[in-house]
């Protein structure tokens, strides 16, 4: 779901529009939360705002914006809803028109410090190194 924070308006109404395309009539999602409908709503919505931007008015960027939000909100409800029912397949969530995300892969192990050494400070929850000082937040 990373589109939904790093997509252009342009890119985020095209996206949305493949995923509702995905899910209208998918039968492995039946009941899909929030409504498609809604989600439709709201793209439309943004869409038609984003229009109204392009002569600069504040005014109007504001209510983009706003509309910006709530699109995003459903879709994130909508991507919870088929992650639950996807239950990780995989082959289910790509074909609600999302992507999934990579999988962690871990590097292995970082490399040690030979010479390492740590002592106390003179306050409360400081500790000095050979590397930093650093104090506690507590």
């Amino acid at each position: 779901m990373q589109f939904l924070n790093t997509d252009t308006d342009a890119e985020l109404i095209t996206h949305s529009q493949a995923i509702l395309r995905a899910m209208t009539d998918n039968r492995k999602f039946p009941s899909p939360t929030p409504a498609l409908p809604t989600v439709l709503d709201a793209v439309t919505t943004f869409a038609m705002a984003w229009a109204d931007v392009t002569d600069g008015n504040p005014a109007m960027n504001v209510a983009k914006n706003a509309a910006r939000g709530i699109l995003v909100k459903l879709m994130r409800q909508l991507a919870g809803y088929v992650q639950a029912t996807a239950k990780g397949d995989t082959a289910i969530i790509l074909s609600s028109g999302f992507s999934i995300q990579p999988t962690t892969q871990l590097i292995g192990p970082l490399p040690t410090h030979s010479n390492f050494m740590a002592s106390l400070g003179f306050r409360r929850s400081e500790f000095h190194s050979n590397e930093m000082t650093a104090f506690s937040a507590h």
